[in-house]
């Protein structure tokens, strides 16, 4: 996601200089950038919801990434002020990057009992967590309660139900969007992109800064210069705005960038991927099975039906 005024983030040019190096850091040295707050501004152990000091077993997880990090990564931590530094990252951004996704040390209203309204209290996504949540009162916690508590990762914000009161937590007041005008609009945008006609009000460029206005985002003309750069900034758009509508894993598919999107290269293996990024554990045994998944298989019992249809290349039958 941009900054606000359509240029490209970095995380090097954030105002701090603890991201000085950020892009080539190894990635525990860039974990200590996201821990939590240890202590409050006095230097005391830093309280808890209910008043009890953070867990022992939370400070610990601390001191565990801090120990797997450089020494001068790990010089870099604050055990007050932390949370306030790399929230500096996500200022100042296209604003639907927190409307879609929780970023560090933000707050989303939950429910420890969704049937229950009076249940409804704000909770914050910190790292590391302890299990499920940080706070031994289990009915009065104020982390967010995460699944995968070992990794740092983004979680959804856009379309899921805050507080409490639900009469079923599977279904609640938003409805699924069946189509939207920007999709039409940025469907648009790529048919005008192919055709060449790049700029202007009437060209991509027009469509698109119709979609981003909405979120008072500008639209560069720096990004619609070529053919090539206007196709990959109208993906990249569609990316941004359509985080879990059930369309960017199609719009990867009829691109056929979901292989180097999504996965890595192996070491080594020279033009073979192996696993999804970032995948750690048994996540690492997701690799891709080849080009031919871009391409959906004529079905058995069709083949079967009709002599003059082939199997599809590179499916087994």
């Amino acid at each position: 996601y941009e900054n606000a005024d359509g240029t490209s983030f970095n995380w090097e040019e954030v105002d701090d200089p603890a991201f000085a190096g950020y892009n080539t850091m190894s990635p525990a040295d860039r974990a200590v950038l996201f821990l939590r707050d240890t202590q409050d501004e006095s230097g005391a152990i830093i309280k808890q919801h209910d008043g009890a000091p953070l867990q022992t077993t939370v400070q610990d997880k601390v001191k565990a990434l801090l120990g797997a990090a450089s020494a001068g990564a790990s010089a870099k931590y604050l055990p007050y002020g932390n949370e306030a530094r790399i929230k500096k990252a996500y200022a100042s951004r296209d604003s639907r990057l927190s409307a879609n996704v929780i970023t560090p040390y933000a707050g989303i209203v939950g429910g420890y009992n969704y049937s229950s309204a009076g249940n409804a209290m704000e909770v914050f996504w910190r790292w590391p967590i302890s299990g499920g949540n940080a706070t031994p009162n289990t009915t009065q916690r104020d982390d967010m309660a995460v699944d995968n508590a070992n990794h740092f990762s983004y979680y959804h914000r856009k379309f899921v139900y805050e507080g409490a009161g639900l009469a079923d937590r599977n279904n609640g007041p938003i409805d699924e969007p069946l189509i939207r005008y920007a999709d039409v609009l940025l469907m648009w945008a790529e048919a005008l992109v192919e055709l060449n006609q790049l700029t202007g009000t009437n060209g991509a460029e027009g469509k698109v800064a119709q979609v981003r206005s909405r979120v008072n985002m500008p639209t560069l003309p720096s990004n619609f210069a070529s053919k090539e750069k206007a196709r990959d900034y109208v993906r990249d758009e569609r990316r941004r705005e359509f985080v879990n509508e059930g369309i960017n894993f199609f719009d990867e598919m009829r691109w056929r960038t979901w292989k180097e999107s999504k996965f890595k290269f192996s070491a080594g293996e020279k033009g073979q991927t192996e696993t999804v990024w970032g995948a750690t554990g048994n996540a690492g045994s997701y690799k891709w099975a080849g080009d031919q998944l871009y391409v959906w298989p004529v079905p058995q019992t069709e083949i079967e039906k009709n002599p003059n249809l082939k199997a599809t290349p590179g499916w087994n039958y």
